[in-house]
């Protein structure tokens, strides 16, 4: 009929995904490296996908002088089924108060894509939604991301600690001593090496011939 609109779809395969209607806008603040995050990057909550990140940014606070990572995210409620009589917002609210928190995590390790994972972490601090803001913000945890990002920075600066350490050594007095010292023993081990061959070599063919 006249005025009617068609949507138009990238491929034939997006224009046979199931669509849901209702969608909810969330905002994540991440101190994890976000590289490799990028809108489109699917939201998980334990392995399911129940959204999508919209936009990822850096915001600078100036009173703090820090900066952190804003991932706008939105959830698709119908994806899962909630038993019993509840809107969202407070759907988020229990599942928070429950120990909900959000981290990154790796969504292909050969191209180094990431994605935000959703799990309930009940020893976690208790925390609320914020909703000070345009949109509500569930709060995060530190990633196995960041924890390799942690622990691969800590190991880099011990194997700088040693190379400082082996290298004075190196430089050292007492190391030019010990290499004159180990060149005088070995001196001395090749010169009775020798007298030794030319002592008992000829008692030795002596023996064999007799």
């Amino acid at each position: 009929s006249a005025g009617h609109i068609f949507h138009l779809y990238p491929s034939r395969t997006a224009s046979r995904k199931k669509t849901y209607r209702e969608k909810h806008k969330v905002m994540f603040y991440f101190e994890d490296p976000v590289s490799g995050l990028l809108p489109g990057a699917p939201v998980q909550l334990r392995g399911y996908k129940i959204g999508e990140v919209l936009d990822v940014s850096l915001q600078f606070n100036r009173e703090t002088g820090s900066f952190r990572i804003p991932v706008l995210a939105e959830f698709e409620p119908k994806r899962f089924k909630i038993v019993g009589e509840s809107d969202f917002d407070t759907t988020m609210e229990q599942l928070v108060a429950n120990g909900l928190r959000a981290s990154l995590a790796s969504g292909n390790l050969l191209f180094g894509s990431l994605l935000v994972s959703l799990d309930l972490y009940p020893d976690e601090a208790p925390a609320q939604v914020d909703t000070s803001g345009p949109y509500p913000v569930i709060p995060t945890i530190r990633g196995t991301i960041g924890e390799i990002a942690h622990d691969a920075r800590a190991l880099i600066d011990e194997l700088r600690q040693s190379a400082g350490i082996i290298n004075d050594f190196l430089g050292s007095k007492a190391f030019g001593e010990s290499v004159g010292d180990l060149s005088k023993t070995l001196a001395n081990i090749e010169r009775i090496s020798a007298q030794v061959d030319e002592k008992t070599a000829p008692q030795f063919t002596a023996v064999l011939s007799g």
